[in-house]
């Protein structure tokens, strides 16, 4: 399989609920710890917002052990600014990781995180990730999240692909995922 995270880092994700998407990756990373490795599971990870650009934190063919997988998702840098451009980051991660996937023929999977409500369309790009064969988890967290966009962005069914936390406890979500992806 191929694992890939999509991280909100826009400046509205502050510092601690930016921790607690890392520790949500390396959680359910660590799920996956004794199948990864080159040829089996593989995991990506990319943080968007427009200040800087979206941007690849390692991709699919960097790491093939969860000690390293966890240390690169503690030195992710915050990049606190910017708006949640979540549409123009599902069809980054679309170009930039699946498309030039070293395994395209395994399962693909893509867990979003976001904390807002995107600024401009995700139906589109989104769609064009489910049509190259992603299965989509859409996870928002906090008040501001839009229930609307998360299911435009999910896979079909909605209960299956789409969480919606309000208190970010995405710890209490991990085993469902889990499930899901199973």
């Amino acid at each position: 399989m191929n694992l890939v995270f999509l991280v909100d880092s826009s400046g509205s994700v502050n510092d601690t609920d930016f921790g607690k998407f890392q520790m949500f990756i390396k959680d359910l990373a660590e799920e996956f710890k004794d199948a990864i490795s080159e040829g089996d599971t593989e995991v990506a990870a990319v943080l968007f917002s427009t200040i800087p650009k979206t941007k690849i934190e390692f991709d699919l063919d960097d790491y093939d052990h969860i000690n390293d997988i966890k240390a690169a998702v503690d030195a992710f840098s915050h990049q606190h600014g910017g708006q949640t451009r979540t549409g123009e980051a599902l069809t980054f991660t679309l170009e930039e990781v699946f498309k030039k996937a070293p395994r395209p023929s395994v399962k693909n999977v893509l867990v979003v995180l976001t904390d807002g409500k995107a600024q401009g369309n995700v139906t589109g790009p989104a769609q064009d990730v489910r049509d190259h064969g992603v299965e989509v988890f859409a996870i928002g967290v906090g008040p501001h999240s839009n229930e609307a966009q998360l299911k435009d962005i999910a896979s079909d069914p909605d209960d299956k692909h789409v969480f919606h936390v309000t208190d970010y406890k995405l710890e209490d979500i991990t085993g469902p995922i889990l499930d899901g992806i199973c």
